[in-house]
């Protein structure tokens, strides 16, 4: 089959026929009518809406010497509801447990409520970003 032309034609009317319908019938790129198929649904994986909106994503790098250098993730003691979801190592992801060693240069991204904002900003500049005398 590599390097033969004799399915080219057919192959060609097949792409050529299924773009034209498409735009004919004004139909939709197929992942965008997926994701609004999944966005509209009512999918409450155990929470309620009140809990969903209330939720904020935020990031903090962790300096070179700082009191979370060489820790592990569960002595941040961080407040309920709380939750590291991703570290950022060398250009590569990594979802952490609660026994992760953190390292100098990481940046963390954590999902908490809105309601521990200023906390977990307090206390990541306390561990995270200051550095050990």
């Amino acid at each position: 089959m590599t390097g033969d032309f004799k399915n080219f034609l057919s192959l060609s009317i097949v792409a050529l026929v299924s773009y034209l319908a498409a735009d004919i019938l004004k139909g939709q790129p197929i992942y965008d009518q997926l994701l609004h198929r999944m966005l509209s649904k009512d999918a409450d994986y155990g929470t309620t809406e009140e809990t969903r909106s209330h939720k904020v994503l935020l990031e903090s790098d962790v300096y070179i010497g700082c009191p979370m250098d060489g820790e592990k993730i569960e002595e941040m003691l961080l407040p309920p509801g709380c939750l590291v979801v991703s570290v950022q190592r060398d250009k590569r992801e990594i979802v952490p447990s609660g026994s992760t060693i953190l390292q100098g240069g990481d940046k963390l991204i954590l999902l908490c409520s809105q309601s521990f904002v200023k906390v977990v900003e307090e206390k990541l500049n306390n561990i995270c970003k200051s550095i050990r005398q």
